[in-house]
């Protein structure tokens, strides 16, 4: 007999049976939280995070991009998560929760999620299993022939969460409906994202300036998400912040020239351009 066979036999409490169940419980809850385990994998999620959240209502059609904060919590000592989160879907406020978790004896993951935009007054329940190592999907149960089916997709991978609704409609192949992009706050992402909430309001780029150094950049908003390929000398041509590309010219003193950002589609959305390098100051 398995352990997880032993998880489905509960005994009369007080005995001598009941004791070892609930022992073998422990043991395999507290191999589940080792590194490497499903509530493990959880855990991951727990912390104040933000980013974008895309909304398409069709393939390929892209109806908002906004921003998304989102906070993990451990319920029961960390055998379930809550996820909160906050946006806005096609110009709607949106508010959600999901409460993730991780069912050792049927080996599958569980979420109970609930929304006032994609479900209103609806509790959603899914059920999943680990993809990768760091990504798991949930979905319905059982979906009646000629309804939509729907699931999500979770991937965290150190301070980087993706979270994925995909739609397949009946007869239809499946595509990407919504998708939250996220980084785990820190000081230096509160920076940047700070500064890019204030760029969209006022158009003032300060206190990053065109002609600041890669030094410079770090300094305010912290390290980059992302950089190009290393150019000879060890220096990247452009760093990423979140979906932001800042542009620098080459050499160990390349000063930056362009701020740059598109969308999906290759559409520029954003280019911030010095006419001529110049020095920081």
């Amino acid at each position: 007999m398995s352990d997880e066979d032993t998880l489905n036999q509960p005994q009369e409490p007080g005995s001598e049976e009941h004791a070892s169940w609930e022992a073998q419980q422990e043991k395999l809850w507290r191999g589940s939280v080792d590194s490497g385990g499903p509530h493990h994998l959880l855990s991951t999620l727990v912390g104040d995070w933000g980013g974008r959240c895309r909304l398409w209502t069709e393939p390929g059609k892209l109806d908002s991009d906004e921003e998304v904060a989102l906070m993990g919590r451990p319920l029961l000592d960390g055998r379930f998560v809550l996820l909160e989160y906050q946006t806005v879907l096609a110009g709607t406020p949106t508010r959600g929760a999901m409460i993730l978790g991780y069912d050792l004896a049927q080996k599958v993951y569980s979420c109970s999620w609930v929304d006032n935009w994609h479900l209103l007054t609806k509790t959603e329940l899914l059920r999943g299993e680990r993809l990768t190592r760091t990504r798991f999907g949930v979905r319905k149960n059982r979906v009646a022939e000629g309804q939509w089916d729907s699931w999500l997709e979770l991937e965290v991978d150190d301070d980087k969460l993706t979270i994925t609704f995909v739609v397949k409609p009946p007869d239809a192949a499946a595509y990407k409906g919504e998708q939250k992009a996220l980084v785990r706050k820190t000081e230096q992402a509160t920076s940047f994202h700070e500064w890019w909430k204030n760029l969209k309001k006022t158009g003032d780029i300060c206190p990053v300036q065109l002609g600041h150094t890669r030094a410079d950049l770090r300094e305010l908003l912290g390290e980059p998400d992302d950089a190009s390929t290393m150019q000879p000398g060890g220096l990247p041509l452009i760093f990423k912040y979140d979906a932001i590309e800042f542009h620098f010219e080459p050499g160990s003193d390349g000063r930056l020239f362009l701020i740059y950002n598109e969308s999906e589609d290759g559409i520029c959305e954003l280019a911030i351009q010095a006419c001529a390098t110049t020095g920081a100051g």
